[in-house]
């Protein structure tokens, strides 16, 4: 219960600690009616999936099988609890996907046209907006946006299925049982996943990632060939306010270099955001650790009621604009902005020098001058704000530990050890965080031998404004420590369909 009332709420009415932060809500098990899930298998399926472009992570890998069976029949009990439909008892049956030739392509073209889809969904499938439009709540929605290649209702041609013969409860989609015949259907299916190219499916959760090898020289240098060799997996990133949104998916990988471990990420972002101001945003990375084997609740590791609580979890926090600052051995602000030289390809390399370090305070404890800093009265440097501490002017990624909202607390700044390097290029960031594991602190992930360390990551785009909980995140994954051994265990990416 403790990962689903976060969101969800302990009594299943969509008021969790979270909700506030989410959009689209959190489904309201006793009040809404089911929707993508609306079958026991459904729901079963949602759990361990997700659901695409909705801040529902997956929990496969993460949830047993009997724990997941028995969260679907507790969902089932709830909705026959409440104003809600219940999942129907018996599971829908229908027959296995046809090959889909051009001739049930051109045919469930020409449905998509004569049945009415493409008024609400429009010619090309990107949906189509609609004053008026609501669901059984009174609240708006959208169409669903079938050339993004991301289905709610699940990726396979099997989910687009049910969902055309069921509709969607609550919402305008109504059932075209009665009207389509099932090859019909079938090749409604083959149109719309003609809709979008195909793409692979990131890991919703549970996958497992082991350390490789690689030369030092490569941990600062994001240049370097030698990354090129190194394997990585994709985890499936969800938004937690919805948007349309291109990046779907993040290359992970863990490395090892002497007695340093970092983590190695790459993600689509159109843009290189490095400046952040009013109504500016960088463009953001972080990795959240569980320092217990027991996985908390995904937001923050908040504290749920009646559930036991945990150490606070450990979170490395990269931007790219202390990434700029980090490059060029001083901060910028607002009256010296972030300027990018023309061109696609963007390499932020070690500081120049070494940044002078905090004001200190008089020995009597009073401060004649306030300035501290510079003659700007810099009031973030005199109330000590850790992001304007000239001496981690070096660090572009801060760490800190949180259990829950409202509890982010930095490390102090003479325990700052993480490092990194970045290179933007065509559309890409490519970052690795890393630090030594020679002197851990108390607070940071342990990296010992035999370890399975729960894990899960956030990207922020500042091009779309996003900030503290407006976000892309992903599930929890695991990176297990097998002694010396240095390789990877990628879970293949699927077709997304």
């Amino acid at each position: 219960m403790k990962h689903c009332s976060a969101c969800h709420g302990s009594e299943g009415h969509g008021d969790g600690l979270a909700a506030e932060y989410l959009f689209p809500k959190p489904r309201a098990f006793r009040d809404s009616s089911m929707r993508f899930a609306s079958t026991p298998s459904g729901v079963m399926q949602t759990i361990r999936n997700g659901v695409p472009r909705s801040a529902m992570p997956g929990f496969s890998g993460v949830l047993s099988n009997a724990e997941i069976a028995g969260l679907t029949r507790l969902v089932g009990e709830m909705t026959k609890g409440g104003t809600s439909s219940p999942p129907p008892a018996t599971p829908l049956r229908f027959s296995k996907p046809p090959y889909f030739t051009e001739g049930m392509v051109g045919h469930g073209s020409s449905l998509y046209r004569s049945m009415g889809c493409v008024g609400c969904h429009g010619a090309t499938g990107h949906g189509v907006e609609i004053d008026g439009l609501l669901d059984s709540m009174g609240k708006p929605v959208r169409p669903a946006d079938l050339a993004s290649g991301l289905y709610k209702s699940g990726q396979r041609p099997e989910d687009l299925y049910r969902t055309i013969i069921t509709g969607v409860p609550g919402t305008p989609m109504p059932s075209y049982a009665s009207l389509l015949s099932d090859d019909q259907v079938w090749a409604l299916v083959a149109f719309i996943t003609r809709l979008a190219p195909p793409r692979l499916a990131g890991q919703t959760s549970g996958a497992e990632f082991r350390l490789q090898s690689i030369d030092d020289a490569l941990l600062a240098d994001q240049s370097q060939f030698g990354w090129l060799d190194v394997d990585h997996a994709q985890v499936a990133m969800r938004p937690l306010w919805f948007r349309v949104e291109d990046t779907v998916n993040a290359g992970v990988s863990f490395v090892r270099a002497g007695d340093h471990i970092g983590i190695h990420l790459r993600w689509d972002d159109a843009t290189c955001d490095v400046n952040q101001d009013s109504g500016r945003f960088s463009d953001g990375v972080a990795v959240m650790f569980a320092r217990s084997d027991v996985v908390p609740p995904l937001p923050m590791g908040v504290q749920v009621e009646h559930q036991p609580t945990g150490p606070p979890v450990n979170i490395w926090h990269w931007k790219a604009s202390r990434q700029f600052d980090a490059s060029t051995g001083r901060r910028h602000d607002a009256d010296e902005p972030r300027v990018l030289p023309e061109g696609n390809y963007h390499l932020f390399g070690p500081p120049p020098e070494p940044a002078a370090a905090m004001p200190t305070k008089p020995a009597d404890g009073i401060d004649q001058d306030l300035r501290l800093d510079d003659p700007l009265y810099r009031t973030a440097v005199a109330a000590r704000n850790i992001h304007s501490d000239p001496s981690l002017v070096s660090h572009a990624t801060l760490e800190a530990n949180a259990v829950g909202f409202g509890t982010l607390t930095y490390q102090p700044a003479e325990l700052q050890d993480l490092e990194s390097s970045a290179v933007w290029a065509n559309g890409h960031w490519f970052v690795t965080i890393y630090h030594s594991i020679s002197q851990p602190k108390d607070g940071d992930i342990q990296f010992l031998p035999g370890k399975r360390i729960p894990f899960t990551l956030a990207i922020w785009n500042g091009s779309k404004g996003d900030r503290d909980g407006t976000k892309l995140i992903s599930g929890w994954h695991w990176l297990v420590i097998d002694g010396e051994k240095a390789t990877i265990v990628p879970t293949p990416a699927t077709p997304a369909r």
